[in-house]
């Protein structure tokens, strides 16, 4: 009776069963398969214990191979002195122990699709933000614009391969007259901001009466954006430090006088960092 405890579910000795019982019927495989609508190939894994039958099979195999749940589920004949009592006993505890075995089987079963869609999204996501990384690294660009010699001003270069902005805020022209009575007089300015003799920003003022040359720069509000092609963006983002302003005035006597500045760029921000 000792040895019987421990009886246990082991797919293969349950496997090697069916076949047995299978064959004192006379039935195939297939015979088996087509009686309870499944494929050859699920009993055949049932025989070779890579897998036991679904629970809502096991009333059916007992009646068509003419045995008792405990015995399909112990994979052996139960001992022939054992009393009734003792026989429902292990009836009872092989039902246990099969939907137990069923239910880890399972369990298992969803662990593993669980962990390989995890993985796969994992393994998206870093692949994902990966090329996102590669194809955006260094890509915005945001710099501060100051002037040089006596050009005061302040304002931002902002592009990306996309698009460019242009913004300045303030321009002063500041020589040894500004401020005076000698200070630069015009009616008429052409402003332009240029590299390589590629103009990117351009306007102008005209007025019938002279005033002083800042208190037209003085309404010069730079807010200028345009659309880049990929040729464009690599020609400015190599000519960043090439930029110049060039200021046109005709004085009282309506000669044309030019001031050219080079502006100075200090970057303020790029996106070259995984983390900020």
């Amino acid at each position: 009776m000792k040895e019987n405890n421990k009886r246990s579910i082991e797919p293969i000795k349950i496997g090697n069963f069916i076949s047995k019982c299978r064959k004192e019927k006379g039935l195939t495989q297939e015979d088996l398969a087509v009686k309870f609508g499944i494929t050859s190939q699920s009993v055949s894994k049932w025989e070779n214990g890579k897998a036991i039958p679904d629970m809502s099979l096991w009333q059916g195999i007992c009646e068509c191979l003419d045995i008792n749940l405990s015995e399909l589920l112990y994979g052996e004949e139960d001992v022939e002195f054992l009393s009734k009592k003792e026989k429902e006993s292990y009836k009872e505890q092989a039902v246990i122990e099969g939907a137990f075995y069923q239910t880890k089987k399972v369990k298992r079963k969803y662990i593993k699709i669980i962990f390989i869609l995890l993985l796969v999204f994992c393994v998206t996501s870093l692949c994902f933000l990966f090329t996102y990384y590669i194809n955006n690294y260094n890509k915005v660009n945001i710099y501060n614009i100051s002037g040089s010699d006596n050009l005061l001003l302040n304002g931002k270069v902002i592009f990306n391969p996309q698009k460019q902005t242009i913004i300045i805020n303030r321009i002063n022209y500041d020589d040894l007259y500004s401020g005076t009575d000698k200070e630069i007089e015009t009616n008429k300015i052409n402003l332009k901001i240029v590299y390589e003799n590629n103009i990117i920003y351009e306007t102008n003022v005209n007025n019938e009466s002279n005033k002083k040359l800042n208190y037209y720069l003085d309404q010069i509000h730079i807010e200028e954006s345009d659309t880049l092609s990929k040729d464009e963006y690599v020609l400015l983002k190599s000519s960043i430090n090439d930029l110049e302003l060039i200021i046109k005035y005709y004085d009282q006597k309506g000669i044309t006088h030019e001031l050219s500045f080079k502006l100075n760029l200090e970057e303020e921000f790029s996106n070259n960092n995984l983390f900020y």
